[in-house]
């Protein structure tokens, strides 16, 4: 008796097995799936795009309000990366200790006159 109810239980195993494979392999329909294609890397949302495009137009503008208005005028016709390769290419360290931030830069770099200038400008700006 329990030979037969194994052999049961593994013809409705069979059975089982055999259904998931057919509806994994077929649509509703009976007819192949489509299978939607992977994006790795990128969003296929529209809501999203337009969110990531919100978030880089807004630090496009942040970008050019900061130079308006802390750069010399010099530094007001360079672009983004430019800017960070000039101004702010030097070696640094950022501190935290008892909730405050510190960044310890480097004693002499190529841009410390211009940095100087820029943060004393945004020292005024609280």
């Amino acid at each position: 008796m329990p030979r037969a109810s194994a052999a049961r239980t593994s013809t409705a195993c069979g059975k089982e097995k055999e259904s998931a494979m057919s509806a994994s392999s077929n649509g509703p329909s009976g007819s192949p799936k489509k299978f939607k294609p992977v994006v790795t890397g990128r969003t296929m949302s529209m809501g999203a795009n337009e969110l990531d495009l919100l978030i880089k137009l807004l630090a496009y503008n942040l970008f050019e309000r900061f130079k308006r208005d802390c750069c010399e005028p010099v530094h007001q016709s360079y672009t983004i990366s430019r800017f960070r390769l000039e101004p702010f290419h030097c070696a640094a360290i950022l501190i935290q200790h008892s909730r405050a931030i510190v960044l310890k830069l480097m004693k002499d770099f190529a841009g410390r006159y211009a940095w100087k200038r820029i943060e004393a400008k945004v020292a005024l700006l609280d």
